[in-house]
C-alpha cells in the first residue's frame, strides 16, 4: 500500500512537470529489454517476446492513477492506426487486481492488450520511478526509448517517433 501511495504521489507530479510534453528518454536506445511475465484477463502468461517482430508499447499503469487513465485513449487509437504493426501491453499495476481493472475498462480500449503486473517489482525491473511509464520497443526487442510520464501518444512527436519505428524493418 505505501508503495502505490508513492506512486500516486510519483504520477501526479510527472504530469504536472509534463506539460506542455517533455522529450522521451534516449539513452538507453538500443538496449535489449528484459523479458518479462505478466497475465491477461484469462490468466494465460504474455511476455514481450511474443509481440517479436512487431514495436511494442510496454505501459505501465493504474486504476487510481489519473494520468494513467487519462492517456488510454489515445493509446488506443494509436493502436488502431497501426494495428498490424504495434502492440500495446497495458500492465495494470493495481494491487486489487482484475476486480479493479475491470472497473475501469470495461469495454473500452479494444487495440490495447491489458494484463496485470505480478508485482510492483517488474516496474521497477523495468526502470519505473512512478507511474505511468511506458517503454517503446523495437521489432527485436530492443528499447527505443523511455517515457516516465503520460501523454497524448497520438499526437505530436512520439506519434511522429512511433510511426518511424514501425517504417524501420526487423533485423533478420
Amino acid at each position: 500500500m505505501l508503495f502505490s501511495s508513492v506512486l500516486m504521489m510519483q504520477a501526479v507530479a510527472a504530469h504536472a512537470q509534463a506539460a506542455p510534453g517533455p522529450s522521451a528518454i534516449m539513452r538507453f536506445q538500443g538496449r535489449p529489454v528484459p523479458s518479462f511475465e505478466v497475465q491477461d484477463r484469462t490468466g494465460r502468461a504474455v511476455r514481450l517476446s511474443d509481440f517479436r517482430g512487431r514495436v511494442v508499447i510496454v505501459n505501465m499503469w493504474a486504476t487510481w492513477c489519473p494520468p494513467c487513465r487519462a492517456e488510454m485513449p489515445s493509446l488506443d487509437r494509436l493502436a488502431a492506426r497501426y494495428p498490424k504493426d504495434l502492440a500495446v501491453l497495458a500492465v495494470s499495476n493495481d494491487s486489487d487486481g482484475w476486480p479493479a481493472v475491470d472497473r475501469f475498462w470495461g469495454k473500452q480500449f479494444s487495440h490495447l492488450r491489458v494484463a496485470l503486473a505480478p508485482g510492483p517489482e517488474l516496474a521497477h525491473g523495468l526502470g519505473a520511478l512512478g507511474l505511468p511509464y511506458s517503454l517503446i520497443v523495437d521489432r527485436d526487442g530492443r528499447e527505443i526509448a523511455r517515457l516516465p510520464f503520460g501523454m497524448e501518444w497520438d499526437k505530436g512527436d512520439i506519434a511522429a517517433l512511433i510511426g518511424r519505428s514501425i517504417a524501420q524493418r526487423q533485423s533478420t
